[in-house]
């Protein structure tokens, strides 16, 4: 065990490890644990693992630290980490500190590691030093899984937005494969797409107690049944192990993965075939379903009543080919999203992991118009889309094994009002610990959905792509406002843009330690007074701020912390519509006591799929086109909402975020709404000082004209008016749906406008 003198002592592209952090381990495996000083955007202080590798192979996580009560994010804070007591037998490193939330509940953390072990030992103690007892106090750590991809017995591999019970978890991915357990046999607790946060055990720890939990983190080479045979061997369970032998044309095939399902449908195992076509798998005798999929060479299912001396060896095909390209219908090439679909008993493909633009899931970006790809043989519905402002374009092809067919698709733009620009205000890549997206491919994954804009908002950090210009030859398909998500544990998590991108030759960060709400706005006015503050996901519990803030919208107030200094409100994220009505009573809330808060969407985008970047986006006015005027648009509201239809309105002629005087009680508003032929268009609704005043059902469902009509509204008073349309089928297939463990939700066309202000002078009231 030594600290660092040098950065990355453990290979890989999300290795960490820095001077001043501490590297343990022994002939087997490494890891790096922060210095004191090194929190992370996550983390509160240093003394957590950041990078952990086996001997031969390559860091693959972001970071590990401790999440107490089931609420992200108390953990512990430490303030020392020294070597323990130097043992023969192991190395030990302690972390000593305290919970986030309550200094009276002292932790201590020891890593130990022995020799010739597979695993870290990680002890956690906490004793209460106060006066009041901590019930039904939960014991776990937050995992951000980096690159490898998760598994877990049961669930398998559909783990993000569940809590099941678990024995273990796993990840594996470049060679590497991470077990993590806990000492009393299961893990409960919450996940997300790159991060778990398994619970060990819930407890009460009454004054003067301590409580301790225990994990194992398991490290090796291979995959995810590799490291799970290195568990069960030390729970002196050693089942027998099964061999897969993955074959095309009589060659073995590496890289392709093997899942083993129980007869009732439940992952059991996974395993990658090895540069010899083999894949090992510790099983306990019983009849299984044995699954082999391989990128370009498909996919096959065989079902297999395994005994000790039992074997198998599938065969794969020989992969077709597809030449494929992309058009506006004039002859140009253009940049698209190409969405494979398998039909007829075909599976659908996955080209790779979902943060890589070459292949990502069933899904390949394609920048330069035209790509050529391999493809398991089969049936399939070819889906080329763009974005909401193109038309979609799909066609059925069946390709065999060998051949090589051409496509050419032609993806036709919607008719969107000029000086209209597209922009995802909310957008991560890999400088965030909880996404593995490269700039570059975020770039291109942008420039593949559509939009004109967006802005980099990593955590904690300011992504500068003007370097990145000559990869895509000096030309930016896409603009770029560099902002930052100012990431905070107490107040949740807020955007600002443009800012400067460094400061002091390094990358730039607003201070948030110790600062309440209105003490960050001020940072962020004080060093770029021009910047935009926006609100990101208010009611996302931990991370909302009018979560946080405990925001009324009955009252439009919050508590003392609560600050309206800020410009934007992101009350659409993602595919969070379970957060939107609440959001949506919020904004019209804030509006009504004369607040102009700008309402926006953004995808909070930390994935090319299952997150994709630009559902939702926002339309501003930018006729000139310029940073400066999409700046001074999105402040004063002229702002359209959607993830499909695209929404004009005026009232007596006066647009979007603007105010109109008009004497009288009624007014004419003329709304006209646009969307390709994918995305439905059901309702047109009218709001007037956050009421519903009218509703229209769309009649027209053929053409991009969706809704074109003058309606009059009659007011009794100043006003603001507010247009909203709904669409009741899922933007499926050019949109994923929602995947919650099993459970597919359909993800449906939204749009909406920031407010025209309309005022009445009292004498004709």
């Amino acid at each position: 065990m030594a600290q660092l003198t040098s950065a990355k002592p453990i290979p890989g592209t999300l290795a960490q490890g820095q001077p001043g952090d501490w590297l343990m381990g022994n002939e087997r495996f490494r890891i790096v644990v922060s210095s004191i000083e090194r929190p992370s955007p996550f983390s509160k202080s240093g003394g957590n693992i950041l990078d952990a590798a086996p001997i031969g192979g390559v860091d693959v996580i972001r970071e590990i630290f401790t999440y107490l009560d089931d609420t992200f994010p108390r953990q512990a804070v430490y303030t020392s980490l020294e070597p323990g007591t130097k043992q023969d037998s192991f190395v030990e490193l302690v972390a000593l500190g305290v919970d986030s939330e309550d200094k009276d509940l002292e932790i201590e953390t020891r890593y130990q590691i022995a020799s010739g072990s597979n695993y870290v030992r990680i002890i956690t103690k906490l004793t209460n030093t106060g006066t009041k007892a901590y019930e039904e106090f939960e014991l776990g750590d937050a995992l951000q899984w980096g690159r490898a991809q998760p598994f877990a017995p049961g669930p398998g591999e559909k783990l993000a937005r569940t809590r099941p019970k678990v024995p273990w978890l796993a990840g594996d991915t470049e060679g590497t494969a991470l077990l993590w357990s806990g000492s009393d046999g299961s893990l409960t607790g919450p996940h997300g797409t790159s991060w778990s946060d398994p619970i060990v055990k819930t407890v009460t720890i009454n004054p003067g107690e301590s409580q301790v939990y225990e994990r194992r983190l398991y490290i090796a080479l291979g995959s995810v049944a590799d490291v799970a045979a290195l568990w069960q061997r030390d729970q002196e369970l050693s089942p027998p192990r099964l061999g897969v032998k993955v074959e095309s044309g009589g060659v073995p095939i590496q890289g392709a993965r093997v899942l083993v399902r129980d007869r009732a449908g439940a992952s059991v195992m996974r395993g990658v075939s090895n540069n010899l076509g083999l894949a090992v798998l510790p099983l306990i005798p019983a009849t299984y379903e044995i699954e082999v999929s391989h990128p370009t060479r498909g996919q096959v299912v065989e079902e297999l009543a395994f005994n000790k001396t039992s074997s198998l060896t599938l065969k794969l095909p020989q992969p077709a080919q597809l030449q494929l390209s992309a058009d506006d219908g004039r002859g140009n090439l253009i940049p698209c999203k190409w969405t494979f679909v398998g039909i007829d008993g075909t599976a659908s493909p996955r080209f790779g992991p979902s943060y890589l633009a070459s292949g990502a899931e069933n899904t390949i970006f394609s920048m330069g118009g035209s790509v050529a790809t391999g493809i398991p043989p089969g049936t399939y519905e070819v889906i080329a889309t763009r974005g909401p402002g193109f038309e979609l374009w799909k066609e059925e092809v069946q390709v065999g094994s060998g051949e090589t067919q051409s496509l050419a698709a032609k993806i036709l733009p919607v008719n969107i009002p000029s000086g209209w620009s597209s922009i995802d205000l909310h957008v991560h890549s890999d400088p965030s610990p909880d996404s593995n997206v490269s700039l570059k491919d975020r770039i291109t994954s942008a420039a593949c959905e559509g939009l004109d804009w967006i802005a980099t908002t990593d955590h904690g950090f300011r992504t500068d792509p003007s370097e990145l210009w000559k990869e895509f030859g000096g030309v930016p398909p896409v603009q770029v406002l560099i902002g930052e998500e100012v990431t905070t544990s107490g107040w949740g998590h807020f955007n600002c843009f443009p800012v400067p991108p460094m400061r002091g030759g390094k990358p730039a960060a607003v201070p948030i330690a110790d600062k309440r709400p209105a003490d960050i706005f001020t940072s962020i006015r004080n060093e770029a007074p021009n910047a935009i503050i926006q609100v990101n996901h208010p009611r996302s519990g931990s991370h909302g701020y009018l979560d946080r803030t405990k925001f009324d919208s009955n009252t439009a107030s919050g508590t003392s912390d609560f600050s309206d200094n800020f410009d934007l409100m992101e009350i659409f994220n993602g595919k969070r519509l379970d957060q939107f009505d609440k959001a949506w009573a919020d904004w019209m809330a804030l509006l009504g006591t004369g607040k102009k808060v700008v309402a926006v969407g953004n995808s909070d985008s930390h994935e090319m799929v299952g997150q994709e970047v630009g559902y939702p986006r926002n339309w501003v006015y930018n006729p000139d086109g310029k940073q400066s005027t999409i700046v001074d648009n999105l402040k004063a509201g002229k702002v359209v909402v959607s993830n499909g239809p695209f929404i004009e309105f005026a009232i007596e002629g006066v647009g979007i975020g603007s105010t109109v005087s008009h004497v009288g009680r009624a007014v004419t508003a003329q709304i006209k709404v646009v969307a390709p032929q994918w995305v439905d268009v059901s309702d047109v609704s009218v709001y007037v000082n956050g009421v519903l005043n009218d509703s229209y059902k769309i009649r027209n469902s053929i053409g991009e004209v969706r809704f074109d009509e003058a309606v009059e509204i009659r007011l009794n008073r100043s006003s603001f008016v507010v247009v909203r349309v709904d669409g009741q089928k899922g933007l499926s297939p050019a949109i994923p749906d929602l995947e919650i463990g099993n459970e597919l939700i359909p993800i449906k066309p939204l749009a909406f406008t920031n407010p025209i202000w309309v005022e009445i002078p009292r004498t004709s009231r």
